[in-house]
């Protein structure tokens, strides 16, 4: 419907999308993973070889890794900032 548009725009799309509280799903899963006796481990590393010997590791930086200094090595990118690592 034309009338629903913002002032200035001719044309656009609705869609109907799934929406998530990252906070509250985030906690579900951490439960999740206690419940299945892993552990969680939060702490800041520099790189992920100061992450090991963790099994994986989560990088909960969010919106926050647009400013992230990041460097590529061995085809991947590693940040100088916080993430939490994550022992199964």
């Amino acid at each position: 419907m034309r009338t629903e548009l913002p002032a200035g725009f001719t044309s656009g799309y609705r869609a109907t999308v799934p929406l998530v509280d990252m906070p509250v799903y985030l906690g579900y899963l951490q439960r999740r993973l206690r419940d299945a006796g892993g552990t969680v481990e939060w702490r800041g590393v520099g790189s992920l070889d100061e992450a090991q010997p963790a099994v994986a590791v989560i990088n909960c930086s969010g919106l926050g890794a647009r400013a992230l200094p990041l460097t590529r090595a061995s085809g991947r990118f590693e940040a100088s900032t916080s993430s939490s690592a994550t022992r199964a």
